[in-house]
């Protein structure tokens, strides 16, 4: 992801380090940075870090002397502790770039558990958990819409059992973007959050469901359709909302063809919850 924006900014080299023994490695950096090509608008050079050496801190360093408007500095390395995170050092490097832990998916659990509970105000169990961790597959963002959307579904029971999980995704396969519209134009909210969810786990073409809907929206504003729910979808939807629908799915479309780092399911559920009248 970081490698594909940068893409699409200029031309990038990229130079690639693998650290693992070598006590030669911060001169390694510095004669990598002067040895970039004078034609590249953009320069990365990535650090993969296979062991952490005794002298680590140093990379601090290292990464002050390349900040400039188009070297960019990407270290890759095994987990940092707790402890090393609280060093000096790493607060330093930390000042002057961006952090991002991965987590293993066998380390999750806590996270989804303390998640759930301070942010969405739901408690889950052990195994409501291992259904969840092993679904999204350690990817944070896609846990947190999740456990927003699991909130949206089940308002008024703050504690989920694994049932209450398998409810929600295992269905996914019989899904599709036919039942989200029937959905939608029938203003079955908990269904289309339910659909979207689904749709999300399976990784279905967003371009496809943002096609869909307009369509739908279209039918409504032509006033064509004799089908019974379109005629029902009317008497909740005024034709101002439906033009404002389109404008904001002809956004969307906008940022999902330029690549726009937004979040796109987000703003598909926004949409198909406005044409269900929300």
């Amino acid at each position: 992801m970081i490698r594909a924006k940068l893409n699409s900014l200029g031309r990038v080299e990229r130079k690639v380090i693998y650290i693992e023994k070598e006590k030669s490695w911060c001169k390694k950096i510095l004669e990598v940075s002067t040895n970039l090509s004078l034609f590249a608008i953009i320069k990365l050079i990535e650090i993969q870090i296979i062991r952490l050496p005794p002298n680590i801190q140093y990379i601090k360093v290292y990464a002050k002397l390349l900040m400039s408007n188009n070297i960019f500095l990407l270290i890759r390395t095994p987990h940092l502790s707790y402890k090393i995170q609280q060093k000096k050092w790493f607060k330093e490097l930390e000042s002057i770039s961006v952090f991002v832990p991965i987590f293993k998916i066998e380390d999750i659990s806590g996270w989804i558990f303390n998640r759930a509970a301070k942010k969405h105000q739901i408690s889950l169990d052990i195994n409501a958990i291992s259904i969840l961790k092993q679904c999204y597959e350690g990817n944070l963002i896609a846990l947190d819409q999740a456990l927003a959307n699991l909130k949206l579904i089940y308002p008024n029971n703050t504690f989920l059992k694994a049932q209450d999980i398998l409810n929600t995704i295992t269905d996914y396969s019989r899904f599709n973007v036919i039942d989200l519209l029937d959905a939608c134009i029938l203003g079955d909210t908990k269904r289309c959050i339910h659909i979207i969810q689904v749709l999300q786990i399976s990784e279905f073409d967003v371009s496809i469901i943002l096609w869909n809907l307009i369509s739908e929206l279209r039918i409504l504003l032509s006033a064509g359709s004799k089908k019974l729910k379109h005629k029902l979808a009317l008497q909740r939807l005024s034709i101002y909302s439906i033009h404002n629908m389109l404008l904001f799915a002809q956004k969307l479309d906008n940022a999902i063809k330029n690549e726009d780092n937004i979040p796109i399911w987000v703003s598909l559920t926004n949409l198909a919850l406005m044409l269900a009248g929300v």
